[in-house]
């Protein structure tokens, strides 16, 4: 391709895209404009929230300043004065000798009616750094480079920083009022950490005094032994010179007559117990047996040939489960019985129980299942 016709080609594409961009942007002003008269008809019906969001939309689209005149208006219908005095400043800004006189005093009117509905708010805060919010919404961080315009009303002011408590504080604003507010963060002290000494061997003596004593039995500690030497001859003239005690000596003059172990009596007592559970546990299932019995014998004239009617079947079922817990507790019954004689054959040969734990325990668990029946004794003795 020569030169000429790339030059050619070049100026043929760029005039052929003035028309796609002049066409882009009649359609946003088009766009604009819909926009602009939806929030037109919602103002003059009272919808001034949608209003709002109408010519938002609108000086988006095609940011022309007579839009702004109508959005300040909205705001201010809304209550809003902060974002009204926004929007009709920059109308006259924006418009600036397009805005026919008679309409810049009347819009000055207006900013000044809407900043008597104003306050500010100076923000000082002693970290830098810290989130500064108002009403949950946040508005910078500190230092803020100008004070915080809000509307007149009760307002809360809030700011957090990593490593302090979180500040707030409520604030009832008039209008046109000027405060000024100093934060003052409180920091968050680090949890304490406990450090625990070095562990060391304790001395004899120590291990002598921590060892367990046995209740009812006092214990005293021999004292550490004296290196011979010069020293020795110090000891005070009241101890005892007639003759040497060792210290299996010394321990068993300071024993005190302890209680004898109740072991053999509990044992015994548990033994009358379980055996007594044995004894109920065999008159139940005597009884549980008898009653297999009639019921089956009631069966047996309801069922001539084998052929049962159905109270036949049920009072064969009835004898059924009777006799199924007739098997149980007597089963029950005997191994309480053989516990309680294994108990009573033993109570002469029971150690004392370790101290601080439950001498005896007994569990008799019987077990009912599909086809099945079992019972499981358990316990320490």
């Amino acid at each position: 391709m020569t030169l000429a016709k790339c030059t050619r080609s070049i100026v043929l594409f760029v005039l052929c895209s003035f028309p796609s961009v002049a066409f882009a942007q009649t359609d946003a002003k088009a766009e604009a404009g819909k926009h602009f008269d939806r929030g037109f008809a919602l103002a003059k019906r009272g919808g001034y929230a949608e209003a709002v969001v109408e010519f938002n939309q609108a000086y988006a689209l095609s940011p022309h300043f007579a839009v702004l005149y109508n959005l300040g208006q909205a705001y201010g219908a809304l209550g809003q004065p902060v974002y009204a005095v926004q929007a009709l400043r920059r109308y006259l800004s924006e418009g600036s000798n397009q805005v026919p006189a008679q309409r810049r005093n009347q819009v000055e009117a207006d900013i000044a009616r809407q900043e008597r509905q104003i306050a500010t708010v100076t923000v000082r805060s002693d970290v830098a750094g810290a989130v500064i919010s108002v009403d949950g919404i946040e508005v910078g961080r500190s230092p803020l480079p100008e004070a915080v315009r809000v509307n007149a009303g009760v307002h809360v002011l809030s700011a957090s920083a990593p490593g302090y408590r979180p500040w707030e504080q409520k604030l009832v604003l008039p209008g046109q009022d000027q405060r000024m507010v100093d934060i003052r963060f409180e920091s968050l002290a680090p949890p304490a950490t406990a450090v625990w000494p070095a562990a060391s061997a304790p001395p004899a003596t120590a291990q002598a005094a921590t060892a367990p004593i046995n209740p009812g039995v006092a214990t005293q500690v021999a004292p550490a032994p004296v290196a011979p030497g010069p020293s020795a001859s110090t000891a005070p003239a009241s101890a005892p010179t007639s003759e040497a005690q060792s210290p299996e000596t010394i321990a068993a003059s300071n024993l005190v007559s302890a209680p004898a172990p109740a072991t053999t009596r509990s044992r015994r007592t548990v033994a009358y117990v379980v055996g007594g559970v044995g004894i109920s546990a065999l008159v139940v299932g005597g009884v549980f047996g008898l009653r297999a019995m009639s019921k089956l014998h009631d069966s047996d004239s309801q069922c001539p040939n084998n052929q049962c009617s159905p109270g036949g079947v049920a009072l064969n079922d009835q004898a059924k489960t009777a006799a199924l817990v007739s098997d149980i507790t007597v089963g029950a019954g005997l191994v309480s019985l053989a516990a309680a004689t294994y108990l009573m054959v033993t109570s002469g040969k029971a150690e004392p129980a370790p101290a601080g734990k439950l001498a005896y325990g007994l569990r008799v668990l019987p077990e009912m299942g599909p086809g099945e029946a079992k019972v499981t004794l358990g316990g320490s003795w």
